[in-house]
C-alpha cells in the first residue's frame, strides 16, 4: 500500500523507515510522491486513520483546480 506524501507529511513516512515508490524511465530513477504504510500499522484500526487522513490531506493540499467548462 502506497500513500500520498508532501513536505508536509513526509518528513513522517520518513522517520517510520517507509520507502517512496520510485520507477526508472528512461534509466533514471524516478521519485514518485507515493510511500509505503508500515507493515506494522495494517493491523492497527487507529494508526492507519492517522496514516490515511495525513495522505488524504497532502493529496487535497496538491490537488490541481478543476476547469471550468
Amino acid at each position: 500500500v502506497f500513500l500520498r506524501a508532501d513536505d508536509v507529511n513526509r518528513p513522517d513516512f520518513e522517520a517510520a523507515g517507509q520507502r517512496q515508490w520510485v520507477y526508472e524511465m528512461r534509466g533514471k530513477p524516478t521519485p514518485l510522491p507515493y510511500f509505503s504504510l508500515p507493515e506494522d500499522d495494517f493491523d492497527d484500526p487507529d494508526a492507519l486513520q492517522t496514516w490515511f487522513e495525513s495522505a488524504r490531506a497532502a493529496a487535497a493540499r496538491n490537488a490541481k483546480p478543476k476547469k471550468k467548462r
